[in-house]
């Protein structure tokens, strides 16, 4: 009876850690994805703060008449529209976990931006316009 007891107890503690960790990571997770960056080229375009935005769509054209209409609303974004021939950057759905919406004929990116994302973009760019 008392090695019952105590495998209930190392049982219950073990949820309770789980429990715990997978809060934590759900909560660092939602922290971090409060900023979508959209790329063409390698060269950050625009960034988005989803919190309070309302929905829009981004329209990003390249040299060539390449286009791609992004839809970001406050639970992320989304490829809507793409002149590309394949079109799986429009399949690919909602923006999800790490996995960035990629459209390579275009050469376009949208992904969530991590804090120390943000902080090199922002860094690198005012490192551009110093003289």
């Amino acid at each position: 009876m008392k090695k019952r007891k105590h495998t209930l107890e190392i049982i219950i503690a073990a949820v309770f850690l789980i429990s715990s960790a997978t809060a934590l990571v759900i909560h660092l997770n939602r922290e971090s994805r409060g900023v979508i960056g959209v790329y063409r080229d390698g060269v950050l375009l625009s960034t988005f703060t989803l919190d309070g935005i309302e929905p829009l769509d981004y329209e990003v054209v390249g040299e060539n008449g390449e286009m791609n209409l992004v839809h970001i609303d406050s639970d992320g974004a989304r490829m809507l529209l793409a002149n590309c021939p394949d079109k799986l950057c429009v399949l690919h759905g909602k923006l999800a976990g790490n996995e960035p919406i990629i459209c390579l004929p275009n050469r376009v990116v949208v992904k969530w931006l991590s804090a120390a994302e943000l902080s090199a973009e922002t860094a690198s760019r005012t490192d551009a316009t110093l003289p």
